[in-house]
This record gives C-alpha cells, structure tokens and sequence, in this order.
C-alpha cells in the first residue's frame, strides 16, 4: 500500500512538506488523521530544540490500491 516514504530534515523546516501534505495540488485526496500546519512547525522545533536530524515524515500510500479505514487507522 505505500508508495513512498521520505524523511524530511529538521534543516529544511516544515513549511514545503505542510503546503504539500495539505493543500498539494498534485495529492489525488487528502485526509488529514491527526494534525495541522501549527503541529507540523511545533514538531520540528521540538526536534531541532533534541538536536534530530528528521523531524518529519512523509508517507505516500498507492492511490490505486483500496484502503479499509481499519487499514489507515493501523498505521497511526
């Protein structure tokens, strides 16, 4: 079910992944689990604050493969 799966560094800041995640043009659908453009900043402070190299990560799931919600919900 997963396409892709990137870590984004804590160096690159959150605000590229955000516009993608959340409003990306080219994201078929997009359902936001848990979490905001406020979290994603804060998250990464938090990692640069613990000196962590990747404070996000970006999973991409196959739009063309059916996904149950129980399915998503394992992955949270």
């Amino acid at each position: 079910m997963i396409v892709q799966e990137t870590r984004i560094k804590t160096s690159s800041g959150h605000k590229a992944v955000s516009r993608h995640v959340l409003s990306g043009q080219k994201n078929e659908a997009i359902r936001v689990i848990l979490g905001n453009d406020y979290l994603l900043k804060d998250w990464m402070k938090e990692a640069r604050r613990e000196n962590i190299r990747y404070g996000l990560r970006h999973i991409a799931f196959n739009p063309a493969e059916p996904m149950t919600d129980a399915q998503l919900e394992r992955f949270h």
